[in-house]
């Protein structure tokens, strides 16, 4: 297993069969150009012929960035499937399905084993999420912009 540093908060995991990506935001401004990237991603630089899984986090266009989304869309052959929190409306998974992507809406609190080697479990706290993923035998924490109460 690979994890690679992308960008903001976008990182992958790249297993024996299969590539994730998490909150992909390659280019441009966001939140009313008040934000911008230190460095904007070179799509061409990924190795996008494994990707299988985009997960989002949440909404905030640092973490849902349409504009990337479509590029990754337009330069994979693959299936993709994006994972998203389960949300009381369906107006993400609507917009994302007529982008041409496969969507899976996770339910808090439950463990999805997507591959052999690859499990998450998201956690949702007010408007944001963290997800815990287990890949081969490592269990990696992304929180992300979601703040945790530890007991």
């Amino acid at each position: 297993m690979k994890i690679n540093f992308i960008n903001h908060a976008c990182f992958s995991i790249e297993t024996d069969s299969s590539l994730s990506i998490f909150d992909p935001w390659f280019t441009g401004d966001v939140f009313n150009n008040s934000w911008s990237l230190l460095r904007e991603t070179d799509i061409d630089s990924l190795s996008l012929d494994k990707l299988k899984y985009i997960f989002i986090t949440h909404e905030h266009p640092d973490h849902l960035h349409w504009r990337t989304l479509k590029q990754i869309k337009d330069s994979c052959t693959n299936e993709l499937r994006i994972i998203i929190p389960k949300r009381r409306n369906s107006n993400v998974s609507d917009a994302l399905r007529k982008m041409g992507f496969m969507v899976a809406e996770a339910p808090p609190h439950r463990k999805f084993q997507i591959e052999k080697d690859l499990a998450f479990t998201n956690y949702p706290t007010n408007h944001d999420s963290a997800y815990v993923l287990e890949a081969g035998d490592k269990i990696i924490l992304n929180q992300n912009d979601c703040k945790l109460i530890l007991f």
